[in-house]
This record gives structure tokens, sequence and C-alpha cells, in this order.
């Protein structure tokens, strides 16, 4: 399934916050969303799912505009993991992984023994399978978002939208994530912080800057020294990984502010 931003703009109150965004996330891509924080990308992603409405612009799945489908046919396209505390604070980990099946069932059939084996096989990929009969207050921050990700692999979903998604996880399990976020297979648009993990885990970035879309491509070519200077206000030095052939960016500190080249 295709996810497409035609034309999207974004207004809180009287600011514009992003103007004509234009980008499609093919199936199996991961296309990672940067840019400093309060440039747009969460407004952005919540597009994706109406959670909120463009001021202008549309967004499309597979060619219709998300505002003509029923949440519940939404739901069954898309997956989400947001910045915002889910309200399932009672719930087990095993009960909230099998949350994803929900847009499957009609009105509040019972879980079948295929949702229970794909939550069992989301929550092993995501390895919080020990933490089941654990309730979603007593996890980490790095716990639960790895219980979100197991949510959002059980929900089957053909397109994911993750906002921040390793935020609070260990060092290891950034990689772990990223690692099945692009196995996954779906169209992927993922809001990222960390430059190198989406310089090793997207297939294309797209970078948000000064209220609109200003770069978009693959990250090798895209996440320049100049510009990862311009927009993000650190030096960058691009290399690549001896044993792997990875492309990697090194970040050496914070740059003195200068106007971003045309």
């Amino acid at each position: 399934m295709r996810l497409e931003l035609d034309g999207v703009g974004i207004v809180h109150g009287s600011r514009t916050v992003v103007s004509d965004v234009r980008l499609t996330v093919e199936p199996g891509e991961v296309v990672g969303l940067l840019g400093r924080n309060g440039c747009g990308k969460s407004s952005l992603l919540r597009t994706c799912f109406r959670a909120a409405r463009p001021a202008a612009g549309r967004v499309l799945l597979d060619g219709a505009d998300v505002t003509t489908l029923h949440r519940r046919e939404i739901a069954r396209r898309v997956a989400v993991m947001s910045q915002e505390p889910a309200d399932d604070l009672g719930l087990t980990v095993a009960e909230s992984v099998l949350l994803g099946r929900t847009p499957h069932h009609r009105g509040f059939g019972q879980d079948t023994s295929e949702d229970r084996d794909l939550a069992q096989a989301a929550m092993a990929r995501t390895g919080v399978l020990h933490l089941a009969q654990r309730t979603m207050p007593t996890l980490s921050g790095g716990e639960r978002q790895r219980v979100l990700l197991a949510r959002a692999l059980t929900q089957e979903a053909q397109v994911l939208v993750l906002d921040e998604p390793t935020n609070h996880l260990d060092l290891a399990y950034r990689f772990e994530l990223m690692r099945l976020v692009a196995e996954a297979g779906a169209a992927t648009l993922v809001a990222l912080h960390d430059l190198d993990l989406a310089m090793g885990y997207c297939d294309r970035v797209a970078v948000l800057d000064g209220g609109g879309l200003t770069d978009l491509g693959p990250p090798e070519q895209v996440l320049t020294p100049a510009l990862v200077r311009a927009v993000f206000g650190v030096e960058a030095a691009p290399t690549v990984h001896p044993a792997t052939g990875r492309h990697h960016l090194l970040l050496s500190g914070a740059a003195e502010p200068q106007e971003r080249p045309a």
C-alpha cells in the first residue's frame, strides 16, 4: 500500500507550521522524517491517520483520501506508534498487544487463536514476551516502546506511522527496533532525531526546515555536512563502516550558525 502526502499544509492558530509537503512512501519503503523540534514532524504524521486534518492538501492511502475512509478502515491499513501515552494503563502487556487485532474484529468479538498466535509472535520478535503478564504502568519507557511496536506488528497493517520510536530505548534496542521496522515490509514513515539511525535504516529521508520539505532522497545523498550544519546546527562527517559497508554519520559538536546553502 502506498502512502502519499499531496500538498499537505498544517496551521496551528495563526501560524503556518508546514506548507505544500509532497511525499510518497512506496510499499516496503522506510522514509525517515527529519527536522528540528517544532518543525511539524508530529503534526504531519497525525494527518496520515486522520488524527488531524490538514489545512491544505490531502493524505492518500492507495489513492483514497483518508478523510473519506471510516476510522476502522484506516486502522486496518495504518498502524501508529505516537509519542502520546496510550490509554491502556490497566492492561497487561499481552492484552495491550492484542489491541492490534481490534480493527479486524466486528463488534466486540473475542480474540481468536490466530490473534493470540500473532500477538505471541510479535512479542517474541520485539523481546517483550517475558513481560506478557506485567501491567503497562510497571514498564520502563523503553519496554513500553517495544510493546507498542509489538502491537503495531500484530495489527498487520500495510502502513506504519512512527513518531520517535527509538526514544527511551537502550542503545542495542534502538538498532533492533529499526531493524524490525525495516523488515516489516510496510510503507513506513518514521520521525527520527537520530541522524545516524536514519542513515543506516531509511531508504530515503525527508527533511523539514523553514516551514516546508526542503530535501528528499537517499540519506547518504541528503545528509551532507552542509545540510546537517545548516538545519541541525552540528558538524558532521559521513563515513562508511569498514565491516558492514553501511553509511554512517559522525557528529562532532555544535556548529557556528550559518545560512543554508542554496
